[in-house]
């Protein structure tokens, strides 16, 4: 019996002591947790780091050998970086285009660096003691410098010119960059100083580490009295920078307020828009003319009611000389017959060679090239003098995205002589879709009076599908787009006066309709006619088709099928006419545009100016 008792006693012994083991490490483990002596910040004190890492073996992707810049709380080492030059620290225009203005522009292959604002275009050529601001010449005594392909400029000229301060600390290799317009909260290092048992004060000093724990790794050391800026919190950790640029982390238990300094606000300035003289709305109607008699044929114009500006296709490109020379079929008959009408003259400048189409291969000739550029804005201004145009159209359509920062600098070159001419400078662009977005029209509402959006050719002649030449939608919507970069202020809106008859056929194949191809011989009709309102109109009506209201394109539409060949073809138009017209319009009333302009003289109905004065007027 002894026997069997004892063996029942031992696993409630070997249970119990197990317990006991567990309730020990529990209470161990608690004590540690919750004891002051050994553990700071939430941390066991055996794992504190105090190692103290090189800022450029922590951060080994930067070049020792080049300064690192500390801005907007964040260490870049730019390329090209800062670089001493006979003494005097410059900074890469690249760089100064990111950070400080981006209108900053460089252009290697003429050597030259242009700064624009909205008043003055200042040029500079490395390595010249001479600069000019509008094109009169003014004497500088640090030139710029050229390093490879990169300008750069004088940290002193970009502390003049600028509300920015640089300042660069030989013994960190950092250079400091703060703007005026940039609060800073300053702490200061508050540190309990005590004595040893020798009564010596102990080095009163926090350590600055790399990241928000004190297991990271330790930068520099912070002592008694210093100041540093507070960049944000972070846990128990302030991120801050010191005098001498260096960021990191500190415990905030060691640092007080000590200073605000406030930013001084900087208002970027817009370019004040230039306006026509007469009140009201514009109402631009451009004018295709097709040669130099036709261009001074006034005789046979007429002069639509309500119509304010006139934008005849005069300027054009030299193609022979290549080098930015215009062709201008502009004549003082039809500047009479406009003034005469009421009508002020912005002629349209076309990036395409005269009696040709537009052409990139023109927008990179007179974009990409800075004296081009030079010749082009001389040889306008010319114009302006010589015929007395009242502004000017800029209508390049095949820029892309390699000429889009050039088409924009164009634009800033452009806008200073104009405004000092009391000349109105509008520019045609596209209705914003993702695949032009590089028109940055944000940039081009800076640079420019007004901004004339083509809202139509919704269905282009090399479109997929039949539709609309500018439905509802489509026009609204360029609007609201265009405005989320544009004040509305600035923004005409550009309507079609014509429209398209589709022609397409049954594919038995497919089972679906499919347009002509393009340039089809066969077909009775062609794949696509532009033509006026009223000729579309009575087109198909001569066909026998009726027409409906689409309550959703918000305009007539109607298709009329035929048999050619033993081919089942149909013919489909959307109609403008005063109810589509009023319903386009009603987007200049909502949203309180500059105005509107039409493409193009001579295929809408007479009557048509009738809706639109009742509207603009």
């Amino acid at each position: 019996m002894e026997k069997k008792t004892n063996k029942a006693i031992v696993p409630i012994i070997v249970v119990t002591l197990v317990i006991l083991l567990i309730l020990g490490l529990v209470a161990f483990l608690l004590l540690n947790i919750f004891s002051g002596d050994d553990v700071e910040n939430g941390i066991d004190t055996d794992f504190i780091n105090m190692e103290q890492v090189d800022f450029f073996a922590y951060h080994s992707h930067f070049n020792p050998n080049q300064i690192v810049v500390a801005i907007d709380g964040e260490y870049v080492q730019p390329h090209p970086a800062p670089q001493f030059i006979d003494g005097e620290l410059y900074l890469p225009a690249s760089f100064l285009r990111t950070y400080v203005d981006r209108y900053i522009f460089w252009e290697p292959d003429n050597s030259r660096l242009t700064i624009s604002t909205w008043q003055e275009i200042s040029r500079f050529t490395p390595n010249s003691n001479t600069y000019t601001v509008n094109w009169q010449e003014h004497y500088i005594s640090t030139p710029i410098r050229q390093v490879g392909d990169m300008a750069f400029m004088p940290v002193q000229m970009v502390m003049e010119r600028y509300p920015v301060a640089f300042e660069y600390h030989e013994h960190t290799g950092v250079l400091t960059v703060s703007f005026t317009a940039s609060q800073q909260v300053i702490y200061r290092v508050e540190i309990e100083i005590e004595e040893n048992e020798d009564g010596y004060e102990n080095n009163p000093e926090i350590p600055m580490r790399f990241g928000a724990g004190l297991n990271h790794p330790i930068l520099t050391f912070l002592h008694l009295g210093e100041q540093v800026e507070i960049l944000y919190e972070d846990g128990e950790f302030y991120f801050i920078q010191t005098v001498d640029g260096l960021m990191g982390y500190a415990p905030s238990d060691y640092l007080i307020f000590d200073d605000f300094i406030a930013g001084v606000a900087q208002v970027e300035e817009r370019r004040p828009i230039t306006r026509p003289p007469f009140g009201g709305a514009i109402n631009m109607l451009w004018h295709l003319v097709g040669n130099h008699t036709a261009a001074a044929n006034v005789d046979s114009f007429y002069a639509p009611r309500g119509v304010n500006v006139i934008s005849p296709t005069w300027l054009y490109f030299d193609e022979g000389l290549r080098d930015g020379t215009l062709v201008s079929m502009a004549n003082n008959a039809y500047m009479q017959w406009a003034r005469q009408n009421g009508m002020q003259v912005w002629p349209m400048l076309s990036d395409a060679f005269f009696g040709g189409n537009f052409s990139n291969e023109v927008s990179r000739l007179v974009l990409m090239d800075a004296e081009i550029r030079d010749r082009v804005i001389s040889g306008l201004m010319a114009q302006i003098h010589q015929f007395g145009f009242d502004g000017i159209n800029v209508d390049y359509e095949a820029v892309r995205a390699p000429e889009a920062d050039h088409f924009i600098q164009f634009l800033r070159e452009l806008s200073v002589p104009m405004r000092e001419a009391g000349k109105v400078l509008s520019v045609a662009t596209f209705v914003p879709i993702p695949d032009n977005m590089f028109w940055n029209r944000y940039e081009i509402g800076h640079a420019v009076d007004f901004l004339t959006i083509m809202a139509y050719d919704e269905h282009w002649e090399t479109a997929p599908t039949a539709g609309p030449v500018a439905s509802f939608d489509w026009v609204n919507n360029a609007v609201i787009d265009t405005m989320r970069e544009v004040p509305a202020e600035q923004i005409v809106v550009g309507l079609p006066t014509y429209v398209r008859i589709w022609t397409e056929e049954f594919n038995m194949e497919t089972a679906e309709w499919q347009l002509l191809p393009w340039g089809g011989d066969n077909a009775p009709e062609q794949r696509h006619r532009a033509v006026g309102f009223a000729f579309g109109r009575q087109l198909l009506q001569e066909r026998g088709a009726t027409f409906h209201w689409d309550y959703l394109l918000r305009q007539y539409t109607t298709t009329h099928h035929f048999t050619h060949n033993n081919t089942e073809m149909r013919i489909s138009v959307w109609l403008e006419e005063e109810r589509s017209i009023r319903e386009k319009l009603s987007v200049f009333t909502q949203n309180n545009i500059a105005g509107v302009a039409w493409w193009r003289k001579g295929l809408e109905p007479a009557v048509m100016w009738d809706w639109v004065a009742d509207v603009l007027q």
